[in-house]
């Protein structure tokens, strides 16, 4: 981390502070001083001003015979503001002692080296007690005036007591001639002084306003001491309202010109200066994610350039605006930079420092993406995404952005932003689907919703899969289906806090970066698939009984089929067709490539939705509608969405088949309760949820009527097994719910 200390010597001085510095310290020799001067530094927080009085004293060394001395008072150090003064006076005693006098004429021995030398030095002897006890006696009686009033005694009760602990010298000024008196015999000490004394009083803006207008009454009770010059360093909207509070002044800026002869305001330095030092900083410190010259780069120069340009033209206002930058990457940035695109960081590093209230509004926009890519809500609905809208473009119009514009920039690092002149709230949260996030999450991206919360709190979002695991899995995969396969099961075993499990998490990065799996290891993932997608954590129905990872896997199919050679692809698709235990997921694939073949339903779809191609539909249409009937009815009652599969039978061309198989499963009364337990559908209601049995699923496999009548029999059969009993009153139950739905 950089401490954000200023600089202290002119190498290294990115922003061009130095010229200024060296005039500056021109101004200060060359000014005459007869009375005294006080110059004034004027700064916001953060703009240099402490840099440039660093800067300022180091070109006062250089002017040899004329270099002052120079004293950096620090008030703040100073524990009793009442000893402000004499503090002062002890520095000003110090540096004084060592500045040589000029002689008036008047010496005893005036025409001899030595008598010379020795009067010079008792001048300066005598100088420094002088100036020390009249620091003494100006803070005693401060105390003395304000103990005696708090006191309500007269003053010389209280005066003895501080008289003692000011010393001997303090006790002999004031004994002996008014402190006046003894001021203008000081005058008359620091005129002849060959050399300047220079007080520097840095960061009076930072001061409590007590003692910020205890330093500048202080300054301006002393400030016409001959050949010191002070330099004060504040931010002047500060200290005049400092002014206007603690010493209830009208004016405080007014008051603030009575005291500084002559003032200076920091510059603001170049932006382009602020940027190009960012982008140098951000250069060292990810050298390796930023070397172009490596096909690995994570990141190109010209992104990061733009990044900077376009945020950093706007926030970065001081050098110390670039150092939080700095210290904010190498606090969120590097321990995650293997998990993260750099540029996104450095882009969301901006926007902190320079706008808040938008960094917050992209966490909480990134976190309800998370969501959606999830599963642990459909969509974002219209009223939120309106809000999210509503408050993106009061942003942009706080900060005088043309929308087109901005729009167009901000999807450049997150997904879903669109500008649509006619409906605001599709502005936001559009087409998130697959598609849409991959690159995000290829990319490691600001955007995936798989790394945005590295972004933000040092790890991985919750329930979220780390790089390596995917690519472990792949990995795996391509040496052997087995493996890879007890890897995904295990994984659809972990449940994630925000629902679901990691298989899941899993599938959806492989649909991400489908398009970079190595070509050899397609026909294993493919068959790892084929062989897991029917366990109970990836086949369980979510919310309105979607089938999450069946969808995601089928996504995945599609793409890997479409990378493989022909004679590679025909190999694979049989392998998954003839021998994939995952019956019932193959079962929603051969299904939805029934509608999009138009061999059933209303319309053939375009070949590009199409997983297989004519012939291969043809093949592998037959080879399912012989599994159904070859495989044992046990394990074919077991398949997941049992219906869904009885339909595929029928709707693939075979319906006199698929009905003598209910025939045959539902002969006896427990074969029937387990037929109809097994082919319940999902439906919400007010928010609640049932499993209701519908006519219009099962008349084309039963006789309904006949069923409802059977289960009658059964719940009213005081010989049949309780259990049967209970199951039949529950899937009457079950029928009554499937017609108040419109069954």
């Amino acid at each position: 981390m950089d401490g954000d200390h200023p600089i202290t010597r002119r190498e290294e001085d990115r922003l061009g502070f130095t010229p200024i510095a060296e005039h500056l310290a021109r101004a200060i020799v060359d000014q005459l001083a007869p009375q005294g001067f006080v110059f004034g530094i004027e700064g916001k927080w953060g703009s240099g001003k402490t840099t440039l009085i660093n800067l300022t004293i180091d070109a006062l060394k250089a002017y040899g015979a004329q270099t002052p001395e120079i004293v950096s008072f620090s008030p703040w150090l100073v524990g009793d503001r009442d000893e402000l003064l004499q503090t002062l006076f002890d520095e000003l005693a110090n540096a004084a002692v060592k500045i040589d006098p000029v002689l008036d004429g008047n010496v005893d021995a005036q025409n001899t080296a030595l008598g010379k030398l020795q009067e010079k030095e008792n001048m300066k002897k005598a100088l420094g007690p002088k100036l020390r006890a009249f620091g003494a006696v100006a803070g005693t009686l401060g105390k003395i005036a304000r103990t005696a009033d708090a006191l309500g005694v007269p003053i010389a009760g209280v005066a003895g007591s501080f008289l003692e602990r000011g010393g001997e010298a303090a006790q002999s000024l004031l004994a002996k001639e008014p402190a006046s008196k003894r001021k203008a015999e000081l005058v008359d000490a620091l005129r002849p002084l060959t050399r300047r004394i220079v007080v520097f009083v840095d960061d009076l803006d930072r001061l409590e306003p007590r003692e910020a207008s205890e330093v500048l009454r202080l300054i301006r009770a002393v400030a016409n001491f001959p050949n010191i010059i002070y330099v004060l360093s504040y931010d002047p909207d500060v200290v005049a309202q400092i002014l206007s509070n603690a010493i209830q002044v009208d004016d405080g800026a007014a008051f603030l010109e009575k005291i500084v002869q002559v003032s200076f305001r920091v510059p603001r330095p170049e932006a382009f200066d602020l940027r190009r030092w960012l982008y140098a900083e951000v250069q060292k410190l990810f050298s390796s994610q930023l070397d172009t010259s490596s096909d690995q780069a994570m990141i190109s120069e010209p992104s990061l350039w733009h990044a900077i340009d376009i945020q950093g033209g706007r926030y970065l206002e001081t050098g110390r605006d670039v150092i939080r930058v700095l210290n904010a990457l190498r606090l969120h940035a590097i321990p995650v930079q293997e998990q993260i695109d750099i540029v996104d960081m450095v882009w969301l590093q901006l926007l902190k420092i320079g706008n808040p209230d938008f960094y917050l509004w992209v966490e909480e926009y990134l976190t309800d993406i998370a969501a959606v890519a999830s599963g642990r809500t459909v969509s974002v609905p219209e009223i939120e995404r309106s809000a999210f809208a509503d408050r993106l473009e009061k942003i942009f119009a706080k900060e005088n952005w043309d929308s087109i514009f901005a729009f167009h920039n901000l999807g450049e690092f997150l997904p879903g932003i669109e500008y649509d002149d006619k409906e605001p709230h599709n502005r936001v949260f559009a087409n998130l689907d697959g598609r849409t996030l991959a690159p995000f999450i290829i990319g490691k991206r600001l955007g995936s919703p798989q790394h945005y919360r590295y972004y933000f709190a040092f790890s991985r979002p919750a329930g979220a899969l780390p790089d390596e695991q995917v690519e472990a899995f792949i990995s795996s995969a391509e040496k052997s289906v087995d493996d890879a396969s007890t890897i995904l099961k295990k994984l659809s075993r972990e449940t994630r806090p925000q629902g679901g499990n990691l298989a899941e998490v899993l599938i959806d990065r492989l649909n991400a970066q489908a398009d970079r799996i190595a070509v050899d290891a397609i026909p294993n993932v493919v068959s790892v698939l084929g062989e897991t997608m029917d366990t109970d954590g990836l086949s369980f129905p979510g919310e309105f009984a979607e089938r999450f990872a069946w969808r995601a896997a089928t996504r995945l199919l599609e793409v890997l089929l479409r990378r493989l050679p022909a004679n590679e692809r025909e190999a694979s698709v049989h392998s998954l067709f003839n021998g994939g235990q995952a019956l019932g997921w193959l079962t929603a694939v051969i299904r939805d490539e029934i509608f999009s073949h138009g061999l059933y339903g209303e319309s053939r779809r375009p070949e590009s939705d199409w997983i297989l191609n004519e012939e291969e539909f043809s093949r592998i249409l037959s080879i399912m509608l012989n599994r159904y009937r070859d495989t044992p009815a046990e394990n074919l009652m077991r398949v997941p969405n049992l219906l869904s599969l009885l339909y595929a039978w029928r709707q693939g061309g075979r319906p006199d088949e698929v009905r003598q198989w209910v025939e045959k499963q539902t002969a006896t009364d427990a074969g029937l309760l387990a037929f109809l337990s097994r082919v319940r559908t999902w439906m919400n209601v007010n928010g609640i949820q049932y499993y209701p049995l519908k006519r219009r699923n099962l008349d084309g496999f039963l006789d309904f009527d006949r069923a409802i009548q059977r289960l009658q029999e059964i719940a009213a059969n005081g010989d049949a097994p309780s259990t049967q009993r209970t199951l039949a009153q529950e899937l009457l139950a079950a029928v009554t719910q499937g017609e108040r739905g419109g069954s």
